[in-house]
């Protein structure tokens, strides 16, 4: 897995403590074609998302609807997104209520004024054979949709 090369218009950025937003990233079948960003490795001030077309923000929610403070040191690169097609994944626990995969919520409405949420997939803790199928489709057609940004 080749991790922040930009050698293609495709990315993936994903923060994990646990591994259930990481396991997404096995479901996708050409995964050897996209920039792997490991948010949890990197400082909020080296994200970039420069050169890509496509990209996936994967994440957990901490409590009620929140991302994590780390998605707040980031903003600045957020903001730099325009007529990107985002799919947004992660995982979060369902007692919460309306809050459930909050911080999913929160990147779309601060996302999508500028780019195209392809979609945004929420599942409980570690995903479960059935929701990994499902991402894998969601990824899949998201690649070969035209923008409509």
């Amino acid at each position: 897995m080749k991790e922040g090369m930009a050698l293609t218009s495709k990315a993936i950025y994903y923060f994990s403590l646990t591994g259930n937003t990481k396991a997404m990233l096995s479901t996708i079948e050409d995964l050897e074609q996209w920039d792997i960003y490991d948010l949890n490795t990197m400082r909020p001030e080296e994200v970039t998302f420069k050169g890509y077309d496509t990209v996936l923000i994967g994440t957990l929610t901490i409590g009620r609807g929140n991302p994590p403070s780390y998605f707040k040191r980031m903003v600045h690169a957020l903001r730099s997104m325009q007529g990107v097609r985002i799919g947004l994944f992660g995982s979060g626990q369902t007692h919460y209520g309306d809050d459930y995969c909050g911080a999913l919520d929160v990147l779309e409405d601060f996302l999508q004024p500028r780019n195209e949420i392809a979609f945004k997939m929420k599942y409980e803790s570690y995903p479960v054979p059935s929701v990994m199928e499902e991402f894998k489709q969601l990824v899949k057609e998201m690649q070969y949709e035209d923008i409509k940004v």
